[in-house]
């Protein structure tokens, strides 16, 4: 599946760089997600920007910080 091997690529590149780990992911409706935990998010979109532009992964690339403290209940 498709989503497995980005979610390798990406741990491999991540850790590669020491920037962090591919923690999952998830597939439906025609969309494919997975959620990378990094240490700096700024640093992180632009390298994984710029290492997905000249792979077969290219056309997935859209990237957004999620915040933890939304997600609490309240």
């Amino acid at each position: 599946m498709k989503r497995f091997e980005l979610q390798d690529f990406m741990n491999e590149f991540l850790f590669e760089i020491g920037l962090g780990l591919c923690d999952g992911g998830s597939t439906g409706a025609g969309t494919m997600e997975i959620c990378c935990l990094v240490a700096d998010y700024d640093l992180a979109k632009q390298l994984i920007s710029e290492k997905l532009k000249s792979t077969k992964f290219a056309d997935y690339c859209r990237i957004y910080e999620q915040d933890e403290q939304k997600q609490q209940p309240q």
